[in-house]
């Protein structure tokens, strides 16, 4: 093992391929991480039921997208669904094509985006910063537990998360085409998470103000092509749509799909985004971001290190500003903070350098630097990512929804007595409403909705008949749950 042999900040530092080749520790290492990150993505991927809420709602909009093939309007729950855009939906629709609806080809693009992330994030903290940087880089991605979640998960934030990861590579690159490439991004992250467009469209507004603006004149064919490709595929998109439902089609996802979040001002002003982020950087990994916003903030001038402080911390600063206290939104931030740990490791031996040039001296650095994020990663990855990657979860709630499926016709519905309604919906494919406390309220549900079967935890479910006051049809035990047909 030798010290690293920085290319940081050289134009003509060696392609990964070329480094990988010259270093064969850092190609050892590397192999080894991707494999760890294959098991962390892949293994075991389809094992467990979808959980509630989002997954078994998701995979129901997809059915619903291949037994409509209507790849424009989404419906869930037998109505249309204005909440959330389609390009996951489109690539869960592929997947389902080729290896059938379940749990694996669901959570498929999820894992193969997210496993793309922690991949393009080591490799490159690796060829630009080093051996140990690309550890400490992996480390604060593939262990974070929220993005690991969220990569193993049939939800919509590990291809966003890569797609915004991707802009910033192409936005500090000098491709000819970085302007129209930048274009078809925005236009993808919108129809992947419309309201987070406006995350990395404003990082890149800002990025050409200040280091671009001697060319904004010349740009401006580039620029005029970005908006055109961008707002052209986000255009068709909500024209076809406002075809088929109407003007409130493109008045939802213009207007409200920030869900409030684009809602800020210093009277929300909270700390909890903060910490969010220290524990999903493993505490300790967390003073290694602090190093890398530091030495960042040094080298300012450069646009890359701009860039990158940029998406690092512009989401964390507007969600602290908001009423909003979700942490999985942060997950499209999480690519770049390991890329600022990797840094924080370059900043600090790059300090360690002015003292001794001694190349033996520079490796005992590392290593004795290496012993704690090695511990801290081993226990995080044994405690925290082994428990993901073993959940499993809804047993009870699975097993009457494929209950009901057996006994109720499909032109049915059925009234949920909690809150785990998206897999009752997904699992019986029928129509489902829900209602959490039993009263009158549930009643009514019941007869305005013209529901026929009611199911529930036993205790729920009691109380319930006790309200009903009528004699079911029957009552069918089913594990923790009773279903009732009225």
């Amino acid at each position: 093992m030798t010290a690293q042999n920085d290319k940081t900040d050289n134009s003509n530092h060696l392609s990964f391929l070329s480094y990988l080749k010259t270093h064969p520790i850092s190609a050892l290492l590397f192999g080894m991480l991707l494999a760890i990150t294959a098991y962390i993505a892949f293994y075991q991927l389809g094992a467990g039921y979808f959980e509630n809420w989002d997954e078994a709602w998701y995979a129901d909009v997809t059915r619903n997208m291949l037994e409509r093939r209507d790849p424009i309007v989404l419906y869930w729950n037998g109505k249309v669904f204005l909440d959330k855009t389609p390009l996951n939906f489109w690539f869960n629709s592929l997947a389902a094509m080729v290896l059938g609806l379940n749990e694996f080809s669901m959570r498929l693009t999820s894992a193969i985006s997210g496993f793309a992330a922690i991949v393009i994030v080591t490799a490159y903290a690796l060829c630009r910063w080093g051996w140990l940087a690309g550890f400490a880089a992996w480390s604060a991605l593939a262990l974070n537990n929220l993005f690991v979640w969220r990569t193993r998960t049939g939800n919509l934030d590990a291809l966003v998360s890569l797609l915004i990861l991707l802009t910033y590579f192409v936005m500090v690159s000098k491709n000819k085409w970085r302007l129209p490439i930048l274009g078809l991004l925005f236009g993808l992250i919108y129809l992947q998470k419309a309201s987070l467009v406006g995350y990395p469209l404003a990082v890149f507004v800002v990025h050409e103000i200040v280091f671009q603006w001697r060319n904004i004149l010349k740009n401006i064919p580039g620029y005029i092509a970005c908006a055109a490709i961008g707002g052209g595929i986000v255009g068709a998109w909500l024209h076809l749509g406002s075809m088929q439902v109407g003007p409130e089609f493109a008045n939802y996802y213009l207007y409200r799909a920030d869900q409030g979040v684009a809602d800020i001002g210093l009277q929300f002003l909270n700390s909890n985004y903060f910490w969010h982020t220290y524990y999903s950087l493993q505490r300790r990994i967390f003073y290694l971001f602090v190093a890398g916003i530091i030495f960042l903030g040094v080298g300012l001038k450069k646009h890359e290190n701009f860039a990158l402080g940029a998406f690092a911390l512009a989401l964390l600063a507007q969600l602290s500003l908001t009423q909003k206290d979700n942490n999985w939104y942060l997950v499209a931030s999480m690519p770049f903070w390991g890329l600022v740990v990797g840094y924080g490791i370059h900043g600090i031996f790059s300090v360690v350098k002015r003292f001794t040039a001694n190349p033996r001296y520079i490796l005992v650095a590392q290593i004795v630097a290496l012993i704690p994020i090695l511990y801290v990663s081993y226990k995080t990855f044994t405690v925290n990512i082994q428990a993901i990657i073993a959940t499993r979860a809804n047993e009870a709630e699975v097993a009457s929804a494929q209950k009901i499926k057996e006994l109720s016709k499909p032109d049915e519905k059925i009234l949920r007595l909690d809150f785990s309604y998206p897999v009752t919906i997904y699992y019986a494919n029928r129509v489902t409403e829900y209602h959490t406390t039993i009263d009158d309220g549930a009643l009514a549900s019941v007869i305005n909705n013209n529901i026929s079967w009611v199911v529930g935890k036993e205790e729920q479910v009691r109380k319930f008949l006790q309200l009903y006051g009528k004699e079911p049809k029957r009552v069918i035990p089913s594990g923790e749950e009773a279903i009732v047909q009225l």
